[in-house]
């Protein structure tokens, strides 16, 4: 009896040790294993609700595996079933590293992190509109946002002539502005020739002849004018040698060249209230205050110093517009309008500022309706002042004004 109570203790003892030896043993081989690539988390539905490229936000992707499908491309120029999230491979915390399918039909690196309130923030690798995106599982229609980004032209030119004799004037057509620059662009052209003959310049804006472009020399074998065209405007010009080389010396050559580099503004053409774009609220709209050359000028109350927008409230509702940022040379001067059937209406507001003198370039500030407004849609414009002495054109080595290269910034949102 008690040789049996010893062999089954022994042998149980055995057991158990065995139990712990494998449980211990194959340690090192579970930790060398490959850990699982789990996407469980962000299989199915997403919607694309904000980004940099609002003209394609709205778009539906199904992921399935590790590959998002297009299910609606809407604007998007994507294909139903093209596949927009390729090799999804989960990271830690929530992040994901993909392949993202671009419009040029390319694959770019790209990260996607998921956080806590069930939302896709999505970050590519490649600069460019559509390279910041959000996304989430439940779509409420996004507000209408009139922004549609274009590649702006960039491209240059020249040609070669000659003085046959002293004080000839030669007359030429130079540029046009593409049409499809919609905000228009820098546009600089020179004449060039070699000592002692100084040129002299004169710039045409359509059939006039651009205002502070005057028959002059700056006594050097050069002149350039820079200065804002507007889409669809053509630049001619008319040259002659204002200081002469010897009369036997003729004829005597020279060259006109030209660069043109467009500004991409993404709500233009805005320049009248029938064009207002909307805007969606809560959100920072950026813009360019740039007026370019139609026909000689840009006076103070042309079409193309204007921009006009507009916001759609859908509950009664007093609307703020806030200049969040303006370039330091020039005034953003904001008003709100009701358009009743093509009639448009000055609606009251209060004027706060925020950084600067009142109407000064460069400050800040917003306007306010004084009463609540009933839902409906209504219209902001924004309307550009340069500062005093701001040139419209600029001289050979002379600066070029900051708001041509810097946009302005600001936000409508709903107050109490």
């Amino acid at each position: 009896m008690k040789t049996k109570l010893k062999s089954t203790v022994f042998f149980k003892v055995i057991f158990i040790l065995l139990i712990v030896m494998s449980c211990t043993s194959n340690d090192d081989e579970v930790n060398n294993e490959p850990q699982e690539n789990n996407l469980s988390a962000i299989q199915g539905e997403w919607y694309r609700v904000e980004s940099n490229n609002p003209v394609n936000d709205g778009m539906k992707i199904n992921v399935i595996d590790d590959a998002g499908q297009v299910v609606e491309p809407l604007q998007s120029g994507f294909a139903v079933g093209a596949i927009k999230w390729k090799d999804i491979l989960a990271q830690n915390n929530g992040v994901y590293d993909y392949l993202e399918l671009g419009s040029d039909a390319n694959y770019y690196a790209a990260e996607m992190e998921l956080n806590i309130d069930d939302t896709l923030r999505i970050s590519i690798a490649s600069s460019g509109a559509g390279n910041i995106q959000k996304w989430v599982r439940q779509y409420t229609s996004a507000e209408p946002h009139d922004c549609v980004p274009y590649d702006p032209a960039v491209f240059d030119g020249n040609f070669q002539s000659d003085w046959s004799m002293v004080n000839e004037v030669d007359a030429f057509s130079i540029m046009s502005v593409p049409s499809s620059d919609y905000g228009g662009g820098i546009v600089n052209i020179s004449v060039q020739t070699d000592s002692p003959v100084s040129p002299c310049l004169n710039l045409f804006a359509g059939s006039a002849l651009a205002t502070g472009i005057a028959t002059g020399s700056n006594q050097t074998s050069s002149r350039t004018y820079r200065f804002i065209g507007h889409p669809g405007t053509l630049f001619s010009g008319e040259t002659t040698d204002c200081d002469n080389a010897p009369s036997d010396e003729y004829p005597w050559d020279y060259t006109i060249s030209w660069t043109y580099s467009g500004i991409m503004d993404c709500y233009e053409p805005n320049d009248t209230f029938e064009q207002a774009k909307a805007i969606p609220k809560n959100q920072n709209i950026s813009a360019y205050g740039v007026a370019g050359f139609v026909e000689g000028n840009t006076g103070i109350y042309e079409d193309q110093t204007y921009d006009w927008y507009k916001v759609t409230i859908t509950e009664p509702t007093k609307i703020r517009a806030t200049l969040n940022s303006c370039p330091n040379d020039i005034h953003m001067h904001f008003r709100f309008f009701k358009n009743t059937n093509g009639n448009i209406s000055s609606i009251p507001v209060n004027t706060v500022q925020i950084s600067g003198e009142a109407h000064a370039p460069g400050s800040t500030y917003y306007i306010e309706t004084n009463n609540v407004l009933e839902p409906g849609t209504y219209l902001l414009e924004a309307h550009r002042l340069r500062g005093a002495g701001v040139p419209d054109i600029v001289a050979d080595g002379e600066g070029n004004p900051e708001h041509w290269t810097t946009p302005y910034s600001f936000s409508v949102t709903q107050e109490q």
